[in-house]
């Protein structure tokens, strides 16, 4: 039976698919922010070397909590206390919160969400127009170098895209360099598996999301989606769109 430690190793294995970025703006200058990582569609290349389903079926209550979501915090006792869901790495996990103290008291409300079953990692937290970049960045890069550090066999990284949002504006600039260190990285362990397959690049794929408080007047960016309201923009990329600089950029005003 495969060791229960790979449980959130495997997490950021697979998070690679497709990332989802959803902003929710208020008129008050709050933010709701919503970043997910999802890898289903690569389930299939990794059959079932990290136990999978004998994680599924050993910790079904533990998984349909993760799935529902919880904060930092209790994440954290979840890791001390189910000592068998990591076995040698607990200690790791451990050495990690405490050394990492201060950034974890100041994200441990924020909620994280897991679905195993299709491979996928959601966090969510409420901020404000001057603080979401560095809001976001702090919790996820948090969690990502626990994952890391709990010797996750991917080195994979938040996609801190720079954001500037006005009372009227919203733009993000695209981290161009951050999505190839990432293809490059989870590449290394699918191309063997993969073959000749040509289009890697092109199985990743990022959707920016949109909600503004007043109707979108304008945007930078031709093909976007908008709801019947004029309120929610969406866009879809693959990583390849980014990373050939195809799209450097999105500007919206409203």
């Amino acid at each position: 039976m495969k060791k229960i430690s790979l449980l959130l190793c495997a997490l950021v294995a697979f998070n690679s698919c497709s990332i989802k970025e959803e902003y929710t703006l208020s008129k008050t200058g709050s933010v709701d922010y919503n970043y997910s990582v999802n890898g289903k569609d690569l389930v299939d290349f990794m059959g079932d070397e990290t136990g999978f389903k004998d994680v599924l079926s050993e910790k079904k209550e533990l998984v349909a909590v993760m799935e529902k979501g919880m904060t930092i915090e209790t994440f954290y006792s979840y890791l001390k206390n189910e000592k068998d869901l990591l076995k040698e790495k607990q200690r790791f996990a451990l050495d990690y919160f405490k050394e990492n103290q201060a950034v974890y008291n100041q994200i441990k409300q924020h909620t994280i969400k897991v679905d195993l079953k299709n491979l996928s990692y959601t966090t969510e937290l409420k901020s404000t127009t001057k603080k979401i970049s560095q809001e976001s960045q702090q919790l996820n890069d948090f969690l990502f170098n626990l994952f890391n550090e709990i010797d996750s066999p991917f080195k994979t990284n938040y996609l801190a895209n720079s954001k500037t949002i006005t009372n009227n504006s919203f733009e993000i600039k695209f981290n161009q360099a951050e999505y190839t260190k990432m293809i490059q990285s989870i590449s290394k362990e699918f191309d063997a598996k993969m073959g000749e397959n040509k289009i890697f690049k092109k199985m990743f794929s990022y959707q920016l999301i949109i909600h503004t408080p007043n109707k979108i007047i304008e945007s930078s960016e031709n093909g976007s989606f908008y709801s019947l309201d004029q309120k929610t923009m969406k866009l879809n990329y693959t990583f390849d769109d980014i990373i050939s600089a195809k799209n450097k950029s999105v500007k919206i005003t409203f």
